[in-house]
This record gives C-alpha cells, sequence and structure tokens, in this order.
C-alpha cells in the first residue's frame, strides 16, 4: 500500500459522497460512508459467514464487505455493481489496498453467478430488482447462504421463510435476514 497514493486518492475524492466507508488504515486514512460506523458493525456481523468461502456481493458498491470478507479469511470474494462509475472507483480503491478481489458491472436482474459460491450478500438491493422473488431464487439456487438486508415490508420477495432474521445496525427498520440452501 502506496500512502503517497492513498493521499493523492483521498484529495481526489474529498468532495464525493460515499455510500461504504473506504478504510485504508483505520481512523487514519479513511473516507467516511454514509452509516460509517453502523457499516462497520454490520460488517462484522456478516463477515463471520465468511472463512474459507467464496463470497458474492451483489451491488457491492465500492467493495467495503468484499474487502471486510477477505480480511475474516474469505477464499475469494467476487462483485457485481450495475454503476459503471462505481466499478471504475472500487477498482482503483482495491488496487490502492492490493487486494485480490474481482468487481465487475453487472445487472443483477440477469446476472447468474459463474460458479457455486458459498455466500451470498444481498444488502439493501433487492427492492431494485425487476422481478425481486425471481432474483432472490436465483441467487438462492447458486449459494449455501445468502444474508439480505431488507425492509420489512419486503418479506414477500422471498420464496422461503429466513432460517434466521435480526435487526440491521444501518438503519431504522431494516432487517437481515439469513437463509441456508
Amino acid at each position: 500500500m502506496n500512502e503517497s497514493d492513498i493521499l493523492q486518492f483521498i484529495k481526489k475524492h474529498q468532495n464525493t459522497r460515499f455510500y461504504q466507508p473506504v478504510i485504508f488504515k483505520p481512523n487514519v486514512l479513511e473516507i467516511r460512508g454514509f452509516w460509517h460506523d453502523e457499516t462497520i458493525a454490520m460488517s462484522e456481523l456478516i463477515c463471520s459467514y465468511v472463512k474459507n468461502k467464496h463470497v458474492l456481493d451483489v451491488g457491492c458498491n465500492t467493495g467495503f464487505f468484499l474487502q471486510k470478507s477477505i480480511e475474516k479469511g474469505a477464499k475469494s470474494a467476487l462483485g457485481i455493481d450495475c454503476d459503471p462509475s462505481i466499478v471504475e472507483l472500487s477498482q482503483e480503491i482495491l488496487s490502492l489496498l492490493s487486494l485480490s478481489i474481482s468487481i465487475k458491472e453487472a445487472n443483477l436482474n440477469s446476472f447468474v453467478p459463474p460458479q457455486f459460491v458459498d455466500v451470498v450478500f444481498m444488502l439493501n438491493v433487492l427492492h431494485v430488482a425487476d422481478d425481486p422473488s425471481r432474483c432472490f431464487d436465483r441467487f438462492l439456487l447458486h449459494s449455501d447462504l445468502m444474508i439480505i438486508e431488507h425492509e420489512e415490508e419486503h418479506v414477500s420477495f422471498f420464496s422461503v421463510p429466513p432460517d434466521k432474521v435480526e435487526t440491521s445496525p444501518r438503519a431504522n427498520g431494516r432487517l437481515l435476514s439469513y437463509f441456508e440452501a
């Protein structure tokens, strides 16, 4: 990690509003994201499931949860996001962190994982799918565990009941639902 490149990146993006935190060195070299502390707390919850697993983050934004997955011992981490500018930004961040994580531009409505993955994250994204129920089923078919952050009214999207539900630390009224295949 080249500190001068990181400082240049932080300066370049000082007026950018990040949805997720960008952490190069905790509390030293970082850009605070929306719900910064809550997102870090949520990463501790959901990344406790990733050791020795292959992880897919659908709607990964800048890849924060993928970064945390690798730090927690995931074998591999793949993310997709539909916004090409976010994908480009995330690749720049991951390059600065020297992390081997793949983030691709893809639409959650049509993307099919290239291989079976152990854990899928769908964090605050399922509600934007054209057909949320169909999308849910497609990703559940390709994984052992799916973790979804959602509003309470979105439970109708699920074709099976969750194995576990807890309150999301990120926002009032959101839930984390865990589905084991």
